[in-house]
């Protein structure tokens, strides 16, 4: 090694040893000017390696929803409706809700045959409740009420006959009776039956 004077280091020795320079065609290719953005070879292993995983697992993901690749098509079920609430039709909204999230959502092809799906979904309201929420006022009047929707759910692998949800999903929403109790407790419960969809589609998409 050559010895060298230090320039920019006050009250030091003026000499050390020199490490070599490379000149810039030599440089390790990390160093090398480049137009490649940096960063990129850590992004595509990334990549590939992301997709290599997923592929072994043997599942489709789409907009969020993992389902494995093996199902292809669902059933659903009319929604059943065990209660006697004074709101009409929530066995139809529900249903309607299930298949917005499940077909709209997914790859999965609805399939109008239980006897041809590769899962199967079916659901049943068995609960109903609308209760005072609070009071106010002199007279200790209500002035809100909380509307609360169960239903049992079942998710079903068709080729094994094996349950993959078997739930209850119970749901509450609140509203004001100064806006009229005929249109607060519809539209809380159909907000109550919006949470119980996005719960069951959450179960049998992300438990994987």
């Amino acid at each position: 090694m050559k010895t060298f004077r230090t320039a920019g280091v006050r009250g030091g020795r003026g000499e050390g040893t020199e490490s070599p320079i490379l000149p810039p065609s030599r440089l390790p290719a990390p160093y090398q000017n480049s137009n490649a953005p940096k960063g990129w070879p850590a992004v595509f292993l990334l990549a590939v390696l992301i997709g290599m995983t997923t592929a072994g697992c043997g599942f489709y993901s789409f907009s969020g929803a993992t389902i494995p690749e093996g199902y292809q098509t669902i059933a659903i079920v009319p929604v059943e409706n065990a209660t006697t609430a004074t709101v009409s039709n929530l066995d139809g909204e529900l249903t309607t809700l299930l298949n917005e999230r499940f077909v709209e959502r997914t790859r999965l092809q609805l399939a109008t045959n239980p006897n041809n799906a590769d899962v199967v979904l079916s659901g049943r309201i068995t609960g109903y409740s609308d209760e005072s929420a609070s009071v106010g006022g002199g007279d200790n009047l209500a002035t809100r009420n909380e509307v609360s929707v169960r239903a049992e759910v079942q998710y079903r692998e068709s080729a094994t006959d094996s349950l993959l949800i078997d739930e209850t999903y119970t749901r509450s929403e609140t509203y004001d009776l100064a806006g009229g109790p005929a249109e607060g407790d519809r539209a809380a419960a159909l907000a109550a039956l919006e949470n119980i969809a996005d719960a069951v589609y959450s179960d049998a998409t992300s438990d994987w």
